[in-house]
């Protein structure tokens, strides 16, 4: 190899060694965030899993009485849709 072709591979390699520690840098981070956000999460997990064994009957605080109330819930793909559209038409109006 040609020295400056050397080079170019030297200083790829220790891109690729900065663009490795930003991403365990991110995943550690991220992994504190998903830990944080299943205790927020847990309750209503422990809720959903208890109705839908039968081991705790709604009250009627927690369902609507109007069959006609039927709300759609976003799938889970989506939600992340949903935020950034909200954000798009915030920006676009004066």
């Amino acid at each position: 190899m040609s020295p400056e072709v050397k080079k170019r591979v030297r200083a790829l390699k220790r891109l690729i060694l900065a663009e490795h520690e930003i991403k365990l840098r991110f995943n550690a981070e991220f992994h504190l965030l998903q830990l944080k956000y299943q205790k927020v999460y847990e309750p209503y997990i422990n809720k959903q899993t208890d109705i839908i064994q039968g081991n705790h009957e709604p009250t009627k605080g927690e369902y609507s009485s109007s069959d006609e109330d039927d709300v759609q819930v976003p799938r889970y793909d989506e939600l992340g849709k949903i935020g950034l559209e909200s954000k798009e038409t915030s920006r676009q109006e004066p």
